[in-house]
Parts: structure tokens; C-alpha cells; sequence
């Protein structure tokens, strides 16, 4: 039931966040403004949530990517039944055939995480384990 419950308000949160502006741009990126394509920024836009497929806890990890081409990352976790966003970083992304670069600041830097399209899902480069998953 708690699990229905949280899926429910990351649904929600996902929702609202996309009707939201972004009032923090990360303008020093070089990854995340190169060679992208506004088909795809258009075809790839939405709320991701990152899996894993051996992974069943209660935190989540969530993509918010715009079609202005902002984004906006978050951890939400699970404290006693309600969802909770633990962490939330704003940035950028781009995308061409394939591939999408998301580029956050945090709190000391910026970070760009890479996703390349493989049998039908967005894995990260770096680990290869996790994937992007749209969330409807």
C-alpha cells in the first residue's frame, strides 16, 4: 500500500514539477548545450525515474526534463508513508540520436551525467546499470 502511495505522489510531483519554470539555469555548461537537437529535446522531454533493476527500495531518484531545455534532478525518500524530496538540483540537458546529456549543479559543482540508448532504454554511461524509465 505504501509503495502504491508513493508511486502515486512521485506522479504528482513529476506532474507539477514539468508545469513549473525553472528560476535556476546552469549557464556553464559545455556538455549539455553541444550538438543537441530540438527533435529529440522534444522527442525525450518528460519525468524519468532512474531504475535499477536489481534495486527495490524506497528512495527514488527522478529526471525532470523540460522542453526549454532545463532540468531539474531530485532524491525523494520514504519517511513514514509519505514521499519526501530529500535533494533537488537544477540544470540543463541535451539530446541528439540516442543520447542524452543532463548537466546539474550541485552544491560545490556542476555534474553531467550521459545516457546512451540500448536495447530500448537510456543507460548511464559511467556505471551501465541504471536506466532511465518515462514516467506516463
Amino acid at each position: 500500500m505504501q509503495l502504491k502511495y508513493i508511486s502515486i505522489l512521485i506522479i504528482i510531483i513529476l506532474i507539477q514539477s514539468c508545469q513549473q519554470k525553472s528560476k535556476q539555469i546552469v549557464t556553464n555548461s559545455n556538455k549539455a548545450d553541444k550538438q543537441s537537437d530540438q527533435r529529440f529535446i522534444n522527442q525525450y522531454a518528460g519525468g524519468y525515474t532512474v531504475e535499477v533493476d536489481s534495486y527495490k527500495g524506497t528512495t527514488v531518484e527522478v529526471y525532470i526534463l523540460k522542453k526549454d531545455r532545463t532540468a531539474e534532478w531530485m532524491w525523494i525518500k520514504n519517511s513514514n508513508g509519505n514521499a519526501v524530496i530529500d535533494d533537488d538540483q537544477k540544470g540543463n540537458w541535451s539530446a541528439k540520436s540516442g543520447d542524452i546529456a543532463i548537466t546539474c549543479q550541485g552544491k560545490n559543482e556542476a555534474s553531467t551525467e550521459e545516457f546512451i540508448l540500448k536495447n530500448g532504454k537510456f543507460y548511464d554511461t559511467l556505471t551501465g546499470t541504471r536506466y532511465l524509465k518515462l514516467k506516463q
